[in-house]
């Protein structure tokens, strides 16, 4: 879950005079989701338009950990595919006294020519407050030079100017994006790291279509061209940043609250597997394999929270032996790719 404070954590020296209340990390501090479609939590074979959402074009399939989105059939006749949300609720998204987040958790798998000058994974997300439209775009490779996997993320009207660039999409990434009324800014975070503002005008898109207010939609708008389109989703959600929830717990993969031997477990007995078919709860790093990056995690944060009634925190020498394990789990390699 993320910092509700983080769209007032600035970039520069004006942002970060306002700046008041929780800066910690993602784990330190929630805000409430207002709208939401997490894969995983809806599970294998639901799509958003199973559960209140808009569907558009071609059904992306979930296969319990992410939605695949692939028209990748070379056909100028494939639809492309998109999902529009529920409304929020009237004036959450307001320019001059909004405070929201748009959240996403995303991996392109393919990129291709954008009108024959710019090399685009036509992935995009777009969503609407009281008095325009907003769009990002997912490049998968920035450099426009052929096939990468280091891009960005832009945004404009025609999707043409980077908000960031640098991105390893070879792995899921989550963005997060928060707009600062008071700044008229968007801020841009990548896994949790400010990686760039946006000012709300250059962002802005005047609507040439009616688009639902206080609402987001995601997906592929371009694969009408022919051209190979493949991308995977895992959530996407608006976030009232105003709100703390209960923070998630790193390493907390049962949610009891603790970081203990239960939560170990669900690793090991996981361990080597991709997910699916693995636990998506064994897989805290979201690399969609369980291995040593995901032990760390829960050895990493071990005896955080607060101990279950029936239980205690582990001693330390059993703490050293675990590490021990870790040690242990390095000699072991990913089997397949």
């Amino acid at each position: 879950m993320w910092n509700y404070n983080r769209i007032s954590r600035g970039f520069g020296a004006g942002v970060l005079a306002i700046t008041v209340g929780l800066v910690g990390t993602s784990q330190d501090v929630g805000a409430a989701v207002l709208v939401e479609f997490d894969a995983a939590a809806a599970g294998a074979g639901v799509d958003p338009a199973g559960v209140g959402w808009t569907g558009f074009g071609t059904p992306m399939v979930n296969n319990g950990t992410f939605l695949l989105q692939d028209n990748t059939a070379d056909d100028p006749a494939t639809s492309s595919g998109e999902y529009l949300s529920p409304s929020a609720g009237a004036g959450t998204m307001l320019r001059t006294s909004g405070q929201y987040g748009i959240e996403f958790r995303v991996r392109p798998l393919s990129d291709v020519p954008f009108f024959g000058f710019s090399n685009f994974a036509n992935l995009y997300l777009t969503w609407s407050d009281d008095q325009f439209n907003f769009n990002v775009t997912i490049d998968l490779d920035t450099d426009d030079g052929g096939p990468g996997t280091t891009g960005g993320i832009k945004y404009g009207q025609n999707s043409l100017a980077d908000a960031v660039v640098g991105i390893d999409w070879s792995v899921p990434r989550t963005i997060f994006v928060g707009y600062d009324s008071a700044l008229e800014v968007f801020n841009f975070f990548v896994d949790d790291v400010p990686a760039g503002s946006v000012g709300y005008g250059s962002l802005a898109r005047t609507p040439l279509f009616p688009f639902a207010q206080d609402s987001v939609d995601f997906g592929d708008g371009t694969t009408g061209q022919g051209l190979d389109v493949a991308n995977e989703w895992y959530f996407v959600r608006i976030l009232d940043v105003n709100t703390p929830v209960t923070p998630a717990l790193v390493g907390d993969l049962d949610g009891d609250g603790f970081v203990g031997i239960s939560d170990l477990n669900i690793v090991l007995g996981n361990w080597n597997q991709n997910v699916p078919p693995g636990d998506p709860l064994a897989d805290p790093s979201g690399d969609g394999f369980v291995g040593i990056d995901d032990l760390n995690t829960v050895l990493g944060n071990w005896n955080a929270g607060t101990p279950p009634a029936s239980g205690a925190a582990v001693p330390e020498p059993a703490t050293l032996m675990l590490f021990g394990l870790g040690g242990l789990a390095m000699t072991r390699r990913r089997s397949v790719s």
